[in-house]
């Protein structure tokens, strides 16, 4: 039998209504927060919200390119000569590219060569490092990735003097959201990642809308950085801090598409778009391998079924620094859009009951309820359409949605559940009154 509305049972729905939310609230901050679960929801409304952002721009070009190196042949060890990377960068330069990037660890190997494979690294590696010096004077910057590293500067690359041509080009499979932006290290210097060095190369870094910066996350806050630790060269743990950028993948399958095969010297020159302009003139260039069964760092990106090569990640983020950043809100702007929303629906049940209860129309007193779930809808549709004018506006990606609505669906069943423990609590205590007074 449904509960005889009355000034007390509304306004003790009321404050039942609000202990549902304050709990389903600290659920989702002390026990849901950082667990799979909670992962896999914001994965879900990243796919659902990225998919607004316009996979291509007719009237904007992209400031990053891709070159593809795959079939350049390899070393019997497996590594990339040098020789031709010093050919493929001269070309780049020729082409008028703005920096450059190779995504392939010319980090110090932790395990030494067998003495019957050749290693090229060993005899011409300093060569190719005084070239890109010379580059670099000549205000044409190129990096190179570093993967197995200490805190020190000079085991990024081998020597001290060559740790400006280091770029970090660290992945987490985990959350590919996320890329490494730089790595500092106590007693060690500051590493940048392969994005963020490109980045800085660029005059082009724009900033969110003034209006909602102080409710977004600001990735280079001490409380956003992630700890890890890495052995120095006297082989002890050292503790590091990484900070990570917020990727934009929505140019992706573009980047992909626009990306040019390394077949020479003239044929890179002679690649021309509509315009007529260069291929790769004045963009941030990126060199890896990129065709299926050829990279060996294979990265699921959310929304996709199939990997891609992590030179995509690095020219994602990259893409994502310098022309089309996204943003999300801090945590506890999160935890209060959460409050608001569900004291929203507690307040419109008690306005809308109060409404029923004071009604002179029989027939409308008769039914205090309006359909909760009428309500809930209605609360879902805003819920969506904010957080995608928040995407289409502001590039803001209100990745919580997901949880939001789940919450806005269990509210009255938690309520439920409070109002039944509150009742029988209320029973035994009347039980017990009488023989306490005896």
């Amino acid at each position: 039998m449904p509960e005889t509305q009355t000034y007390g049972t509304i306004l003790k729905n009321l404050v039942i209504g609000i202990i549902a939310v304050l709990a389903l609230t600290g659920i989702k901050v002390f026990l849901v927060e950082d667990t799979r679960y909670d992962r896999w929801m914001d994965a879900r409304g990243y796919e659902l919200l990225h998919s607004i952002i316009s996979p291509f721009d007719p009237g904007k070009e992209l400031s990053v390119a891709v070159l593809d190196i795959s079939d350049v042949p390899r070393l019997p060890n497996g590594a990339t000569p040098t020789e031709p990377l010093q050919k493929i960068v001269q070309a780049l330069v020729e082409g008028r590219a703005k920096a450059i990037a190779i995504d392939i660890d010319f980090s110090p190997s932790l395990e030494p060569v067998a003495q019957n494979i050749p290693d090229d690294r060993a005899e011409i590696v300093s060569q190719f490092y005084a070239q890109l010096q010379d580059l670099n004077k000549r205000g044409i910057p190129v990096f190179v990735g570093a993967f197995n590293i200490g805190p020190e500067p000079e085991t990024w690359l081998g020597l001290d003097e060559n740790k400006n041509l280091a770029a970090d080009i660290t992945l987490f499979d985990e959350d590919t959201t996320l890329i490494p932006r730089w790595l500092r290290c106590d007693g060690g210097g500051k590493l940048n990642s392969m994005s963020m060095a490109l980045a800085k190369t660029s005059k082009q870094q724009p900033s969110p809308n003034s209006m909602i910066k102080p409710l977004l996350d600001e990735p280079e806050a001490e409380d956003n950085l992630k700890t890890t630790t890495l052995q120095n060269q006297a082989g002890q743990d050292v503790e590091c801090k990484r900070s990570f950028t917020f990727v934009n993948y929505s140019k992706l399958d573009l980047m992909q598409n626009l990306t040019l095969q390394w077949a020479g010297r003239e044929a890179l020159l002679s690649a021309k778009d509509a315009s007529g302009k260069g291929k790769f003139e004045n963009k941030l260039v990126l060199v890896g391998n990129t065709q299926r069964g050829k990279f060996t760092d294979p990265f699921v990106v959310a929304g996709r079924r199939d990997p891609v090569a992590g030179v995509y990640l690095h020219a994602s983020a990259t893409y994502s620094l310098v022309d089309e950043p996204i943003y999300k809100f801090k945590h506890r702007v999160e935890i209060a859009a959460d409050l608001i929303l569900g004291c929203g629906l507690v307040f419109t049940l008690f306005l809308v009951r109060l409404n029923h209860l004071r009604s002179d129309d029989p027939k409308k007193s008769s039914k205090p309820y309006l359909s909760e779930g009428l309500i809930i809808f209605g609360l879902t549709v805003i819920t969506l359409t904010v957080a995608c004018l928040l995407v289409r506006f502001f590039d803001v990606l209100w990745l919580d949605v997901s949880l939001v609505i789940v919450a806005l669906f269990l509210h009255s069943k938690v309520q439920e559940w409070f109002a039944w423990i509150l009742n029988k609590l209320f029973k035994i205590f009347r039980r017990r009154v009488p023989t306490s007074a005896e």
